[in-house]
This record gives structure tokens, C-alpha cells and sequence, in this order.
């Protein structure tokens, strides 16, 4: 009798166990699914569709930039930006991609300022760090959309906010506060799993120098940090618990 309630018990165990599995490699395929659905590639969007976008952000100039297509799609997520102008340009820098305003756009209103994201097209000889094109094309979209959401950052604050913001950013301790508020903004913005990729690419399989990876650890969110903000955003990222 006591054997026969042992079995029972066992069974119902192994149930149980089976039940759990089952649920945690559903949950896991249900989260692969909702990141591969936001996975873009080259062939994502045909030139209609690029060309559609571009036509509504007629202030932003991308005519020979190598990076157009996902630049578009970056900007797809910020229809604020329509009638912001941008300039991308390409300079040696020692991040991938840097966002300012230009110089006498200090003295200007949002609606009149020129923004200017710079990528940088050589390495350091100092420290290695990661150039644009060494990084993967979804990556790219997710730094873009970090820089993007510099320009939208910015586009709130006066001249004397801007000058305030530029102090501030000397600071390694308010840099760090800057960078992961840039960051939930481009989360927000439903480039959560282009900017996790961008970050986990960087500390997990770039060649970057080590001093540039923990540059990167102390200043910006790491991947799983990323995670766990998209977590909290279920209505953009509905499969995630």
C-alpha cells in the first residue's frame, strides 16, 4: 500500500517537473520569437518603404551616407524629429558615435537648431574601441537610435540647459546618469532590442580593448539591465516577463 502511494507521488512529481519544463522552453521560444520579430536585416524594408520615411524627415540629409538604411529605420521610432535637422559626419572619434548640437545652435530654439551625430570612421591608435561597420547591422540601428535619442534629449532644453548639460557631462558620475537616461529613452522609443544587441556585441564579441570595455560597463546599461527595463514595458515588449 505504501509502495502504490510512493508511485502516485513520484508520478505526480514527475508531472509537475515535466509541466514546469514545459513552460519554461515555451516562455523561451516565446522570447526568442518576439526578439526575432524586432531583428532587422538588410532586406528588412524595400526602397519604397526607406524612400517613404525619408520623404518625412525631409530636414535630414543622408544622400551617399553608407549607413541610410539604418539610419531610416533608426528614425522610424522618432517621429518627434520630423522637423528636426541632422547632419551626420564622419570623423575620428574615440566612441562608435557621438551626438552634439552645433555650436551656434546653443543660441538658437529646438525648432532651429542643427544636431550633428558624428561616427567615427578610424580607430584609435591609443585604445581600440569599435568602429560603425564592425558592428552588426541590428547593433547598428540600436546606437543610432542612442544617438537619436540625444537629439530628442536635447530638443527639451533651453540655452541654458544645453550649457548646463555640456558641464555636466565632464562629470564621470553625472556622464553615467546622462547615459542611462539616453538609454531609457531609446528603449521607450521601441529600439530596446537593437540597443541590447549593440551592448551585448560590444562587451561580448567586439575586439575592443578591455579599458574600453569597462569605459562602456561603468557608463552605459549592460544587456541584461537593457532586459530587465524592456521588462518593465510590456505594451513594446509583450512577450518579455
Amino acid at each position: 500500500m505504501m509502495q502504490a502511494k510512493i508511485i502516485i507521488c513520484l508520478k505526480e512529481i514527475m508531472l509537475k517537473f515535466t509541466f514546469v519544463l514545459i513552460l519554461f522552453f515555451v516562455g523561451s521560444a516565446l522570447r526568442a520569437q518576439n526578439k526575432n520579430n524586432c531583428i532587422f536585416n538588410e532586406n528588412s524594408l524595400d526602397s519604397l518603404e526607406l524612400e517613404a520615411i525619408e520623404k518625412k524627415f525631409k530636414k535630414i540629409s543622408l544622400n551617399g551616407n553608407k549607413y541610410r538604411e539604418q539610419i531610416l529605420i533608426a528614425l522610424k521610432y522618432y517621429p518627434e524629429l520630423r522637423e528636426t535637422r541632422i547632419v551626420f559626419r564622419n570623423k575620428k572619434i574615440k566612441t562608435t558615435m557621438a551626438c552634439r548640437p552645433n555650436f551656434f545652435s546653443f543660441f538658437k530654439p529646438h525648432k532651429k537648431r542643427l544636431y550633428i551625430i558624428i561616427i567615427s570612421n578610424k580607430e584609435n591608435r591609443k585604445e581600440k574601441g569599435v568602429l560603425l561597420k564592425e558592428v552588426p547591422f541590428n547593433a547598428q540601428i540600436g546606437v543610432i537610435g542612442h544617438e537619436l535619442a540625444h537629439v530628442a534629449d536635447y530638443g527639451s532644453k533651453n540655452m541654458g540647459e544645453l550649457i548646463k548639460f555640456g558641464i555636466d557631462y565632464l562629470s564621470k558620475d553625472k556622464k553615467r546618469i546622462i547615459e542611462h537616461k539616453t538609454d531609457s529613452i531609446t528603449i521607450a522609443h521601441g529600439l530596446g532590442w537593437q540597443l541590447y544587441d549593440f551592448s551585448k556585441f560590444i562587451i561580448t564579441e567586439s575586439k575592443a580593448s578591455v579599458s574600453y570595455k569597462n569605459y562602456k560597463k561603468d557608463i552605459y546599461y549592460s544587456h541584461n539591465e537593457i532586459l530587465d527595463i524592456m521588462k518593465k514595458m510590456p505594451s513594446l515588449y509583450k512577450t518579455l516577463r
